[in-house]
């Protein structure tokens, strides 16, 4: 399994086209997307998890902004699959 870890701050208006753009490029690999929102106030924690109906998606929600480094590090951590690049 392939794990993508998206770590995100008011995103809510992007994460659809993202998701979306992730699934045609993985199709027919087992794969997750792990999207760890940071406190966003715009809703993207909601979106993610409306997606996730759609979307083999997790969603980490931290309530207080500690900065996207350290939210995808978090992510990595929670993801079930290989995390990587390259």
């Amino acid at each position: 399994m392939i794990s993508v870890v998206v770590p995100t701050y008011n995103e809510a208006e992007n994460l659809p086209e993202l998701l979306e753009r992730l699934d045609r490029a993985l199709a027919g690999r087992s794969y997750e997307v792990v999207v760890v929102d940071d406190g966003s106030p715009d809703g993207t924690a909601e979106v993610a998890r409306r997606l996730a109906g759609r979307y083999p998606v997790r969603v980490l929600v931290r309530e207080n902004r500690r900065g996207l480094s350290s939210a995808g590090g978090e992510g990595a951590r929670a993801a079930a699959g290989k995390v990587g690049g390259g």
